[in-house]
């Protein structure tokens, strides 16, 4: 049993050593590692706590205190051990995320006050999708109008908060060569069409449930807006919540379609 016990220290040693975690607590039981756990709908809450977040990774940062040497009553004081520095990482790893998710979901604020971006990106990629009642529409069938294109998802609040603006747009625009194609991300029909239903829309719900025309357009956050002129080029775009609404946005394409 002793011998055993010396070489579980010094494989814990080598371990330490390389600069990995030992594999057993010191009693000898396997330490439990902290579960994984799904963000969900709180990515849709982060973005309405950005400002609380961006504050609270600064206490954080201030509470990343050091890690004492131990003391066991029987030896000389020793240094931190790998885990204790491993934590310590780890703790500075969680704030670093949380700025980073912070940031993420101030950019999916509503914008309401900002205006359409001048598109710079390129040329215009492929939209060839079904809607929730399982019509085809392309892009290209709407050559001549002006095409305002919103990627969403249910699970997005920013998105379902401008979905009103985009359809008081639509009304303000009838009668203009104007249309909305409203691409849904990742979600099936009826997901679509009972979001739908908690509201009057009068634009189609296209479906992208592999995300691969998502990914073509560059729509890095959700909600995210192109809006494409009467000749088939983007002309403007917009990553996170805006008002449509607004007399800017509205003029801006109107005069696309003067």
């Amino acid at each position: 049993m002793g011998a055993g016990r010396s070489r579980g220290c010094a494989q814990g040693g080598a371990r330490r050593a390389a600069g990995q975690p030992a594999a057993f607590a010191p009693e000898g039981r396997r330490r439990a590692q902290a579960p994984f756990r799904p963000l969900g709908d709180e990515l849709a809450r982060l973005q309405h706590g950005a400002r609380y977040l961006a504050a609270e990774f600064q206490g954080s940062q201030a509470a990343l205190s050091h890690v004492p040497e131990r003391r066991d009553g029987r030896r000389a004081p020793r240094p931190a051990r790998a885990r204790d520095i491993q934590l310590r990482a780890h703790r500075a790893g969680a704030a670093g995320l949380r700025l980073a998710l912070a940031l993420l979901a101030a950019l999916a604020l509503p914008a309401w006050g900002e205006g359409l971006k001048s598109w710079t990106g390129g040329s215009t990629p492929a939209l060839e999708l079904t809607d929730t009642e399982g019509k085809l529409h392309r892009l290209s069938d709407y050559r001549g109008s002006a095409v305002l294109v919103n990627f969403w998802a249910t699970w997005c609040e920013p998105c379902r908060e401008e979905m009103p603006s985009i359809e008081a747009l639509r009304v303000a625009m009838k009668g203009k060569p104007f249309v909305v194609l409203a691409v849904n991300v990742g979600e099936s029909a009826r997901v679509a069409r009972d979001f739908a239903g908690t509201m009057t829309l009068g634009f189609p719900l296209l479906l992208d449930r592999d995300s691969r025309t998502t990914k073509a357009w560059g729509a890095r956050i959700l909600p995210a807006s192109f809006v494409v002129g009467p000749d088939g080029r983007i002309r403007y775009s917009y990553l996170g919540a805006l008002d449509w609404a607004s007399p800017d946005v509205r003029a801006a394409i109107e005069r696309l379609v003067r």
